[in-house]
């Protein structure tokens, strides 16, 4: 819209927003539910063998958003 610090009380009609997956990445939701459960329960061994030896993944991880 131009000319809006000239009118700044104009109405602006919303925009639609649309959130895209981050590049390069799947998109999980359309995975049939076989694969959904077993995806859960594989994160979920993953999850109970790094609490069980206290390995801390954290840290590691945020190495990578840098």
């Amino acid at each position: 819209m131009s000319d809006l610090e000239k009118a700044p009380i104009v109405q602006v009609s919303p925009q639609t927003i649309y959130e895209m997956p981050t590049a390069g990445t799947p998109d999980w939701s359309n995975i049939d539910p076989f694969n959904k459960e077993e995806l859960h329960q594989t994160i979920q061994t993953w999850k109970t063998k790094c609490e069980q030896r206290r390995i801390d993944i954290v840290q590691p991880f945020r190495q990578f958003d840098k």
